[in-house]
């Protein structure tokens, strides 16, 4: 499918004109500090609007990717694998849209980070919310009339290699996880669970009866209660299905030493969906081990080792006294 002229020009000018920011706040920063005979509060002011300029252009940077994302027919045209078909209730894409990395200039959303990930099984695609002006940043969107939406997404669960749908309580939403348990086979269906205990309480009571085995309850010690860092990625968990439609609960975690800096979600998604990776029998490979983590640790290993044995003599001295 073809962009059309007016697209490529919008999407330069896009480019254009975040180059042309960045470039202005490296002036700012830097050229201003250079100028000898300028007065203190100039300086100042120049590196706020250097500051100012860099986040304006981060935001124009989103703009470039969001002309540049591939719609789900151009991502399938592209890539020829079976697809990972991504269902959620329109207004859980406010928390996809969020940021959860620690780096200012590195921004992943967290739709991103799960499209990047789940991409290791197939091109990630999703149903566009109408409205959308332009495409959310992740799975790659495909715009359907209303009248034609449900045959659209029987087509695609028919066709794809897994079923990641993200739990709510929207009318279209138990449509197609009703539509998904008599299409999809049990180990190619994923649900994406939010650190929402109501949420999850009440899709339990609504949903009983749906699948053969239940849900694990949310009073289980498998379950837990979602954490900081959970509220930060805007997932809690992840219920994969054994043969039969044997659930299982997998929170999301990773080890300290391979948590990512600026894409902190892949890691524990990578560690929650490896069950999943095994039943489509698709190699499953540990994320790579962040260094800087490696170097805290040794760090602090090193401080307790020759800390710790005088501390222990004081003690001693101390209660012997």
């Amino acid at each position: 499918m073809k962009r059309s002229s007016y697209h490529e020009l919008r999407l330069n000018g896009w480019r254009l004109f975040t180059i042309v920011l960045l470039l202005l706040a490296v002036l700012l920063w830097f050229g201003v500090g250079r100028i000898s005979n300028l007065p203190d509060w100039v300086r100042q002011v120049g590196y706020v609007l250097g500051m100012f300029t860099c986040v304006v252009a981060i935001r124009c940077a989103k703009r470039v990717k969001q002309y540049n994302a591939f719609s789900a027919e151009e991502l399938l045209t592209k890539d020829k694998r079976k697809p990972v078909l991504y269902l959620r209730s329109f207004s859980a894409d406010k928390h996809g849209a969020s940021y959860s990395g620690r780096s200012p200039l590195v921004r992943s959303t967290n739709e991103e980070q799960l499209a990047e990930m789940l991409s290791e099984i197939g091109p990630v695609i999703a149903i566009g919310r109408p409205d959308d002006k332009l495409p959310q940043l992740g799975a790659a969107r495909q715009y359907v009339d209303d009248d034609k939406w449900q045959s659209y997404v029987e087509k695609c669960m028919r066709r794809a290699q897994l079923v990641v749908v993200r739990i709510g309580q929207t009318e279209g939403l138990w449509w197609e996880i009703s539509t998904a348990v008599k299409l999809a086979k049990s180990k190619r269906l994923v649900l994406l669970v939010p650190p929402d205990l109501d949420l999850y309480q009440s899709f339990l009571e609504s949903s009983e009866g749906l699948f053969p085995h239940p849900l694990p309850d949310v009073k289980s010690p498998a379950c837990g209660t979602p954490n900081a860092r959970h509220y930060r990625y805007g997932l809690w968990a992840v219920i994969a299905f054994a043969s039969k439609w044997k659930p299982t609960f997998h929170k999301l975690h990773s080890p300290f030493w391979r948590q990512g800096i600026e894409k902190p979600v892949i890691p524990s998604l990578k560690f929650s969906f490896r069950s999943v990776f095994q039943n489509l029998r698709i190699r499953w490979a540990p994320p790579p081990v962040n260094l800087g983590a490696v170097f805290v640790t040794i760090l602090a290993l090193v401080f307790i080792a020759f800390t710790l044995p005088a501390a222990v003599v004081d003690f001693i001295r101390w209660i012997s006294r």
